[in-house]
């Protein structure tokens, strides 16, 4: 290890561990005490005009490789986890990224923002399969039941801010997931309280069961210039197969994505679960609202605005996958044919 004070700091270095604990790193409890108000956000953007270079501000030339055996994460371990971090006043790279599930496979990629240029150019690469991380499980879930995963995201942009590069991105983003149980508890844990509620209304067996029966998924998104088209996404559980599509416009960060879903045939649906086989997610990224329940009410401003969320699902896609037996199937089949149309 070497750190050099000075005008410039300069850390070298690397470190190896058997063991890196982060489990404390989870939420804690509530406290008795209710928490302070957050102040108002200075941006109604998730990506802000802040300069996507301000970390050369400090002064800090960095080149440092961390390689750890076990890192536990608290719900969940991964193993054999590589980082390299090189930073200088002009260039940010992280690579090495790379880390292995607690039962196989692995994930690597890298991402570096090049600013040597007139403007920083983002390059991002992320690439994994049969890994089984557990992301959505709880401690002490069995790792044989982390639904395994498959990514590939692609991504790269050029701009000043965080706003400039998010508008001028371009690339893909494919997740596949296999068989496998979903803690309800551990998509509170990964994502936000949106998103958790968002689960809970198209997927109304999660609130009464520990675990989510998932036989597949499918996430696709494909980014021209800022430009999001999401297509198409398929979570198919044991009792209910959700479609969804939509845009995202990463300039304006407006939101239009549907929902449709429609319960397996042969399941017994109890009293008081209500199916919503619509929803319309809109706003923006940083304020996402729920602006359409077919199973509730229009939430929005009328159901002009909410038609526009029904036109999305083009009728004939969605009944074919919808009444699918292998609705993830059929989805990764359309996306070969759509990528090959392309090349």
């Amino acid at each position: 290890r070497k750190i050099g004070l000075g005008e410039t700091t300069r850390i070298r270095g690397n470190l190896d561990s058997p063991l890196l604990d982060l489990s404390w790193f989870e939420p804690g409890e509530e406290s008795e005490e209710p928490a302070p108000a957050a102040p108002p956000s200075e941006s109604e953007f998730v990506f802000d005009d802040t300069p996507v270079m301000k970390a050369a501000d400090y002064g800090l030339d960095v080149d440092m490789k961390l390689n750890v055996a076990r890192l536990d994460l608290g719900n969940t371990e991964v193993s054999e986890f590589e980082l390299g971090v090189l930073l200088n006043a002009n260039y940010l790279e992280i690579n090495p990224f790379s880390l292995r599930g607690q039962t196989g496979g692995k994930i690597s990629g890298m991402v570096a923002l090049d600013s040597r240029g007139a403007k920083p150019i983002l390059n991002f690469n992320l690439q994994g399969e049969e890994l089984r991380l557990g992301l959505m499980a709880v401690e002490g879930q069995d790792p044989a039941t982390f639904p395994p995963l498959e990514i590939e995201l692609v991504l790269d942009g050029t701009g000043v801010t965080r706003r400039e590069i998010a508008s001028s991105l371009n690339g893909k983003i494919r997740i596949y997931q296999g068989s496998g149980q979903v803690a309800s508890a551990g998509v509170g844990l990964l994502f936000s309280d949106f998103i958790s509620e968002l689960f809970n209304l198209l997927n109304p067996f999660a609130k009464s069961s520990e675990y989510t029966n998932l036989e597949c998924s499918v996430t696709a998104a494909d980014i021209v210039s800022g430009q999001v088209e999401v297509f198409p996404v398929i979570l198919h559980t044991e009792q209910i197969t959700i479609l969804s599509e939509g845009k995202i416009d990463l300039d304006s960060e407006n939101l239009d994505l549907s929902f449709n879903t429609k319960p397996r045939t042969g399941i017994g649906i109890s009293a008081g679960v209500i199916i919503n086989p619509l929803v319309k997610v809109g706003g923006r990224l940083a304020s996402p609202a729920v602006e359409l329940d077919a199973g509730g009410a229009v939430v929005s401003s009328g159901l002009a605005v909410a038609t526009v969320g029904i036109s999305l699902l083009a009728k004939s896609m969605s009944d074919r996958f919808l009444s699918s037996k292998d609705p993830c199937g059929d989805a990764r089949k359309e996306i070969a044919k759509k990528e090959a149309a392309g090349n």
